[in-house]
């Protein structure tokens, strides 16, 4: 499964539709979402992608270039974690969206 999702070293993308050659830059990417068997791209510029593959299938290819699974349905990128409310156990995301934590995940944190 993961064969299909490849990352092209030489810019730093991921190609998410062969078809149409829709491709994604890991900078632009904020987090990953799950969606039952779907996975939604939220990227920079509060754009989406809806891929149709579950989040499980992008884990490694993401977790190798420094992505934190912070709860079974969500993949962050940290370079976009605005705030860290331990209390609450959530993430606030420079687009302003809020990212629960995983009890058994607060560990993998590091702020």
């Amino acid at each position: 499964m993961i064969e299909r999702y490849k990352l092209n070293h030489t810019d730093n993308s991921v190609v998410l539709n062969r078809k149409t050659s829709s491709k994604v830059f890991l900078k632009d990417i904020i987090l990953l979402k799950a969606t039952i068997n779907y996975t939604i791209f939220h990227l920079h510029g509060e754009r989406k992608r809806l891929v149709s593959r579950t989040l499980k299938s992008f884990e490694s290819l993401f977790e190798e270039q420094g992505f934190i699974r912070v709860h079974r349905s969500c993949i962050v990128n940290p370079k976009f974690i605005k705030q860290y409310d331990r209390d609450q156990q959530k993430l606030i995301m420079t687009d302003g969206a809020i990212v629960n934590i995983a009890r058994r995940r607060q560990q993998t944190l590091s702020f």
